[in-house]
């Protein structure tokens, strides 16, 4: 069918390649490869990637003092509002 047909794994590959798409067909033909068209298409891998589960971090309690400190000297309302949010998460078994 004169169709060179273009796997990729991801669909901006895909959107790239289809964009150069006539570019490329010139240039094959260019090197003597009859092709009339060609087609992209995004190959789905067959078992999704999975995120590792996240580590539930906490911070020790000197750290959450030095922060809780740190937010009392902070002029901006909203980044003080964070820190002490931060420093709430303090490890309880240290």
């Amino acid at each position: 069918d004169k169709t060179l047909i273009l796997y990729t794994v991801s669909s901006a590959w895909a959107s790239r390649l289809r964009f150069i798409s006539r570019q490329l067909t010139g240039q094959l033909k260019g090197k003597g490869i009859q092709i009339e068209n060609i087609s992209v298409r995004v190959q789905l891998q067959h078992q999704p990637q999975k995120r590792p589960a996240r580590r539930i971090r906490n911070l020790g309690r000197e750290n959450a003092t030095l922060i809780e400190q740190l937010a009392d000297h902070i002029e901006d309302d909203k980044l003080s509002a964070a820190l002490r949010r931060l420093s709430r998460h303090k490890n309880r078994q240290h």
